[in-house]
């Protein structure tokens, strides 16, 4: 087989592993299926340009700043399960999480090639415009195009589990991109708004409080940054009010004001922080997080919390530490918590280098995590995990400027041969 033919095959993979990435977030609004299938595709169709082109499929990344801080997370996360055990889980459990270092790979060495943000970035427009018709087609005839009920998307779990993070990032995103992006012309700057508000929609009517809370301090945080670097206060000042006072409303109509929640976490806070101090290196592991829990909670060092109103909150079990701090810090110690947000600050100082364009909207994804990580997702639960992944490599993409640079492919003698 000549040259050429490798060449071929080697962009085919590219495509095809750009096309996986990027309907990533429309897997996730579809279903559990659909996503695990995106970030195995994206995997598997990276080895696999390397396998045809006999490249080192890591060997292009070395400047990249994420890729050290990411293969030690995960180091973290294996080396916790070693040491500690499977749980209940299992070892899969733990293990399989290298999946989605592959997939935060695969996509940071595509970037070099292929204008892997631009795709991912419609990618995710796409999964809030499909979380919202399968949502609205709930509402309409009672079931989504899957034959799935309502109620899985009017919650905190379920379906709605999956689509809230996407619609949370997806909000502050995109209403960033329209304001900041002075080349949209006034028909594209209103579409971009229109998938903005649509996001902001969907996570109204799922009503859930700590995603609500972050992706509000997300569209805070960018109207703030954009009246820092545009010195327009007026508008910025405006739009602050508005956003404001449509958080009050959505607080009042959800009925967001009740603490009961937020009172049994604290007692979930203080049993995590118990077993942190415990194992404080590399904490309990991220598979036996339920039994090491139940142990704590059950020895009696932790007292109950006791609300204001008496109520005694003292959850014996629990599957995550409802706060993003605390969960490193239980379950991979120290060593997963220092190499988790080396990889935050590293994505979040790359993302705030490029700002141009739609790259405007990057700049809220850390404060949404940030405030999300207070009281919310389980980091570690593979739809959360996946979807900080697909938004890690979106921030540290390096947008093809290295593709001029790549020397011609030159295969081996004995498959130049063949």
């Amino acid at each position: 087989m000549d040259q050429a033919f490798y060449e071929r095959t080697g962009k085919r993979l590219d495509r095809a592993c750009l096309w996986a990435a990027a309907a990533f977030p429309v897997a996730l609004a579809l279903g559990n299926v659909f996503f695990e299938a995106s970030v195995a595709a994206t995997g598997i169709f990276w080895l696999a340009r390397a396998a045809v082109r006999q490249e080192n499929p890591v060997g292009g990344l070395r400047g990249n700043p994420l890729v050290l801080p990411w293969l030690c997370f995960c180091a973290a996360i294996l080396l916790s399960l070693a040491v500690n055990g499977p749980g209940s889980k299992g070892w899969a459990h733990d293990v399989a999480s290298v999946r989605f270092l592959l997939f935060g790979l695969a996509i940071l060495d595509l970037s070099r090639r292929e204008p892997v943000e631009r795709y991912m970035v419609a990618g995710l427009a796409a999964g809030i415009c499909t979380a919202a018709a399968n949502t609205a087609l709930a509402y309409a005839v009672g079931h989504d195009i899957f034959f799935r009920p309502l109620s899985r998307y009017t919650g905190k779990l379920q379906d709605a589990d999956r689509i809230v993070g996407i619609v949370a990032y997806g909000a502050p995103m995109f209403f960033a991109w329209a304001l900041a992006d002075s080349s949209l012309s006034a028909k594209r700057r209103a579409g971009v708004m229109v998938v903005a508000l649509i996001a902001m929609a969907n996570l109204f009517q799922i009503g859930a409080r700590t995603p609500m809370i972050a992706s509000f301090a997300g569209t805070v945080f960018v109207v703030l940054l954009l009246m820092a670097r545009m010195k327009k206060a007026a508008w910025g000042l405006a739009v602050l009010a508005l956003f404001g006072a449509g958080a009050v409303a959505a607080a009042s109509a959800k009925h967001l004001w009740h603490l009961f929640s937020f009172y049994d976490r604290i007692y979930i806070w203080r049993v995590s922080a118990g077993m942190f101090y415990e194992h404080p290196i590399l904490g309990v592991g991220v598979g036996s997080f339920r039994e090491a829990y139940a142990h704590m909670a059950a020895s009696g060092a932790i007292e109950p919390f006791v609300s204001p109103a008496g109520r005694v909150y003292a959850a014996a079990e629990q599957t995550h530490s409802h706060n993003l701090y605390l969960m490193l810090l239980s379950s991979t110690g120290l060593l997963g918590f220092l190499s988790f947000f080396w990889l935050f600050f590293a994505a979040a100082f790359v993302a705030r280098k490029k700002t141009g364009g739609f790259r405007a909207g990057f700049m809220a994804i850390p404060a949404v995590m940030l405030t999300a990580g207070i009281a919310g997702e389980n980091l570690y639960y593979s739809t959360y995990l996946s979807l900080v992944s697909f938004l890690f490599a979106l921030m540290g993409a390096q947008s093809g400027r290295d593709a001029v640079a790549q020397p011609a492919y030159t295969p081996t003698k004995g498959l130049s041969d063949g």
